[in-house]
């Protein structure tokens, strides 16, 4: 994967925000939207840990259900050669991790003080990072292979990302996703995932022009791990 650390550097180094707050980035999480907010200083000795973590994982990327992702992705180590990677800090919650397109390439974000939210919740940063990893460059090997059939129509967009969305939250959900009994959560979450999706199929005014209304129920949710069991719903529907 290449790499692109330089934004964390800055705040580890102490900069000023200002040296980094104006990247391209910051601009199109959102659609017309600047997610930009002040990174807390008093977290660099952990984002400096994390950051070591997250190199380390880039460049020995071992994905969840590794059988399963070689069998939907048997040239995924090729693609995920040449993805581009950039490790942040500055976004605003709940972007932790998400791909965007920028002059033609697919570039993976991972902002390190979101993520590292969930170390601080008792969570570990290796599993944590394996999970993010495995769902994006989920999220970048169905790109390679699949596409929207028209990006103009609001139902063939909604049909692509549950589609892709559902994909890279089954795969990243658990270790070894085969042995796991999802009758409860099916139980639990099956009629209000399918009344999400009633709600979607019936919207008529895009909000945004990329973060359609899908978006607003799943994607800016997608990677909270906390809300990971309703969202792999969208899979079974």
């Amino acid at each position: 994967m290449i790499i692109d650390d330089s934004i964390v550097k800055k705040y580890l180094n102490g900069e000023s925000s200002s040296n980094y707050k104006g990247d391209w980035i910051f601009d199109n999480v959102e659609e017309g939207k600047n997610v930009f907010e002040e990174p807390d200083m008093s977290k660099k000795d952990k984002i400096d840990d994390l950051l070591k973590l997250m190199n380390a994982e880039l460049n020995n990327f071992h994905p969840f259900n590794f059988e399963l992702f070689c069998s939907f992705f048997p040239n995924w180590e090729k693609i995920t050669r040449d993805v581009n990677v950039k490790l942040i800090v500055g976004c605003q919650n709940p972007y932790d991790a998400f791909v965007r397109e920028h002059e033609g390439k697919l570039i993976v974000y991972f902002d390190l003080i979101r993520l590292n939210e969930y170390v601080d919740d008792g969570l570990i940063a290796v599993a944590i990072i394996r999970q993010l990893l495995t769902h994006e460059l989920t999220h970048v090997c169905l790109r390679k292979k699949y596409s929207c059939k028209d990006e103009n129509d609001y139902i063939e967009q909604l049909k692509f990302n549950v589609f892709n969305e559902g994909f890279a939250h089954i795969l990243a959900f658990k270790d070894n996703i085969e042995k796991f009994d999802f009758g409860e959560l099916t139980d639990k979450y099956y009629d209000k995932s399918v009344q999400k999706l009633k709600e979607a199929l019936n919207e008529k005014i895009l909000l945004f022009k990329r973060n359609i209304y899908y978006y607003q129920i799943v994607d800016n949710i997608g990677t909270s791990l906390v809300q990971l069991p309703e969202n792999c719903i969208w899979l079974i529907i």
